[in-house]
């Protein structure tokens, strides 16, 4: 079932949702994995910035039903309310101490079955075979993020040292 519900919300980045504790958002990403524990079902959602749990709650029927349909790289986008998590139950990381009460679910894309585990090491031959996928892997993105900065530094100083950068045919 796709919900096509839409509302006017602005897109809130991951990176950012420790800024909006007690408030009202809307993230869109892919889904990274999805955990049924009975009546409740837990999302890790992750966008270009980052990721974070999401938590769907019985009381929010049609959004519950929808995340039971989930599955892995669905492109979603999730409205809810950012909450702080008990101390005890807080993890490390960029949002361990934050969780989104799931409100509704929004199915952008829905993707094939991967075919390899997203948490498994593999092959440079399934690696390459699979690029496009495999860059969605955190460990593949770590590695560009790295490169990024690299040569921005590199530009940088030979920007100031009055060379001139050319694109060659």
């Amino acid at each position: 079932m796709i919900h096509l519900k839409y509302k006017n919300m602005e897109r809130t980045l991951i990176k950012n949702l420790n800024l909006h504790i007690g408030k009202e958002v809307s993230i869109s990403g892919s889904i990274q994995t999805r955990r049924d524990h009975g009546k409740l079902i837990f999302l890790d959602l992750r966008d270009r910035s980052g990721s974070t749990q999401a938590i769907v709650l019985p009381s929010h029927a049609q959004a519950l039903e929808v995340a039971q349909t989930l599955r892995d790289e669905w492109v979603v986008r999730i409205e809810g309310v950012v909450h702080e998590r008990p101390e005890k139950m807080r993890t490390e990381g960029e949002n361990g101490g934050i969780e989104l009460e799931v409100q509704d679910i929004f199915i952008y894309a829905q993707a094939a079955e991967l075919p390899f585990e997203s948490s498994a090491d593999i092959n440079i031959d399934t690696y390459l075979d699979y690029l496009p996928l495999t860059l969605r892997r955190e460990k593949s993105r770590a590695i560009f993020t790295i490169q990024s900065e690299v040569v921005k530094a590199f530009r940088l100083f030979l920007d100031s040292e009055d060379f001139i950068e050319f694109q060659s045919p």
